[in-house]
C-alpha cells in the first residue's frame, strides 16, 4: 500500500478546496461535542455539497482521475452483463436502472449490446448524485448513441414498483460506514476528533448502538482478541431494504469488492477494510486532502445478503467477478472478435484471480424470476446455508 508522502501534491486550487472542506469537518466535530462518527466524516469527505469528492468538479475516472472501474477497462464487461440482463428483460418486459453510472460508458455499451440482441429496455434510468458526472454521462450518451437518448432518464430517487434490472456497479463501497475496534475485552467505536492546532485524528468512544454492540460481541468470539478493526455499513443495509420495498419484479446485480463472513473477519484483515484512492494509488490515510481522494470500504456480502433475504428478496447467486463474466459467456464473446493484444490484456484484468477476477464479487438478488445461468460458480454456501433457495 502506498505511503502518502510519496503521492503527488494537488494543485493550489485543489488544496484550497480541501482546506475549505476541512473547515466544515472541524465545525461538524465541534457541533458533535468534539467527536464525529466515521460515517459522518466519510459523508462529508465524499458528498458535502460542492466540496465532497463526488460533488466537486475534479476528475474521478480515467488517467486524469484516481481509479478505473471494470466498465472502463473493456466493453466486454457490459456485453457480458447484457446477456444476464436480457434474461431479466425477457421475463419482465421492464426497465433498467443503474446506480452511480460513472462516466456513462457502461450505460452506452450495455444499451448497444441490448439493441443488438433486440432486448432494449423500455427506459434506462440513472440515479447519479454527482452533477459533474451526470453532465459527463449526458454528453457521452448523446455522442455515442443519440438514437437511444430518449430512453435514458436521470432520476433523483428510486421509483416505486420497479420492474426490470437494477445494476449497482461499485456503488456500495462508497457508502459511508461506521468503524469499530474489537479487542482487550472491549469494543469501541472509532471516530474523528481534533488534536493540536485543529488536526484531524482518530479517537474512540464507547459503542452507543445496542444492536451493533450485540452483533460485534457475537463476532468477537470468532476473531483474534488483539484490536481487530472492522466496519458496519448501515447505509448499504438500509439501501438494500429500500430496494426490496421498491422492486416489484426483476433482479438486482450488486458488483463490488468485498468478502463473505469468514473472509471478512479473517486475521489478515485486522486493520479493517477502509482504503483511499488517489491518482491510481491505494493508501489508508483518510485525512489525506479530504475531498480530493475517494474513500471506500470493503463490503460484507454475508451481511448484505442477510438483509436482502429478511426483506423478502431471493438471494439467487453469489459469484466472483470471474465466474459471473464466464457464466455470461465473456469467453465466447471475445473469441468471436479475433481479439487484439489490448483486448486480451483487458480480459486478463477482468478475470485473473490476482487482478479483478476474484477480488470483485457479484451478488444477484431477485423477485419472481429465474436466472439459471448464474448457477455456474455460485458460492451462496459461503454466505449462509439458508440463502440457498
Amino acid at each position: 500500500m502506498t505511503q502518502t508522502h510519496k503521492l503527488p501534491l494537488p494543485d493550489i486550487a485543489a488544496q484550497q478546496l480541501s482546506m475549505t472542506l476541512q473547515q466544515h469537518i472541524q465545525s461538524a466535530i465541534h457541533q458533535h461535542n468534539g467527536w464525529l462518527r466515521f460515517d459522518l466524516f466519510m459523508q462529508h469527505c465524499l458528498y458535502y455539497p460542492g466540496l465532497g469528492y463526488y460533488q466537486n468538479t475534479l476528475p474521478k475516472l480515467g488517467a486524469a482521475g484516481d481509479f478505473v472501474t471494470a466498465a472502463e477497462i473493456s466493453p466486454l464487461y457490459a456485453a457480458t452483463f447484457a446477456n444476464h440482463i436480457a434474461e431479466v428483460l425477457i421475463q419482465t418486459t421492464g426497465d433498467c436502472l443503474e446506480f452511480g453510472a460513472g462516466s456513462g460508458q457502461f450505460a452506452v455499451d450495455l444499451l448497444k449490446q441490448l439493441q443488438q440482441r433486440q432486448h432494449l429496455p423500455k427506459r434506462y434510468f440513472i440515479l447519479e448524485t454527482s452533477a459533474t458526472l451526470q453532465q459527463r454521462q449526458r454528453q457521452l450518451i448523446h455522442q455515442q448513441i443519440p438514437a437511444l437518448i430518449d430512453r435514458v432518464h436521470w432520476l433523483a430517487q428510486l421509483p416505486d414498483n420497479f420492474t426490470g434490472a437494477i445494476i449497482a456497479n461499485e456503488v456500495c463501497d462508497a457508502m459511508p460506514v461506521r468503524s469499530f475496534q474489537i479487542g482487550a475485552g472491549q469494543i469501541v467505536e472509532r471516530g474523528i476528533g481534533l488534536i493540536g492546532q485543529g488536526e484531524l485524528a482518530w479517537q474512540t468512544q464507547p459503542v452507543q448502538d445496542a444492536a451493533i454492540l450485540a452483533s460485534l460481541q457475537a463476532v468477537s468470539n470468532e476473531i483474534p482478541n488483539f484490536g481487530f478493526i472492522t466496519e458496519v455499513n448501515q447505509t448499504a443495509l438500509a439501501w438494500v431494504n429500500t430496494l426490496a420495498e421498491r422492486l416489484a419484479h426483476g433482479a438486482i446485480f450488486i458488483a463490488d469488492y468485498g468478502y463473505p463472513f469468514q473472509d471478512y473477519f479473517h486475521v489478515s484483515r485486522a486493520e479493517g477494510g477502509i482504503h483511499c484512492h488517489y491518482r491510481h494509488q491505494v493508501h489508508d490515510d483518510v485525512f489525506f486532502w479530504p475531498g480530493l481522494q475517494d474513500i471506500t470500504a470493503h463490503l460484507n456480502f454475508s451481511e448484505l445478503a442477510e438483509a436482502a433475504y429478511v426483506a423478502g428478496l431471493t438471494v439467487s447467486a453469489f459469484q466472483t467477478q470471474r465466474d459471473f463474466l464466464i457464466s455470461g459467456e465473456i469467453l465466447t464473446l471475445i473469441q468471436s472478435e479475433q481479439p487484439t493484444l489490448a483486448q486480451v490484456a483487458a480480459l486478463k484484468q477482468l478475470l485473473l484471480p490476482n487482478m479483478m477476477g476474484e477480488r470483485f464479487k457479484v451478488l444477484t438478488l431477485t423477485r419472481e424470476i429465474a436466472l439459471p445461468r448464474l448457477q455456474q460458480g455460485d458460492q451462496r454456501q459461503r454466505l449462509a446455508s439458508s440463502y440457498e433457495q
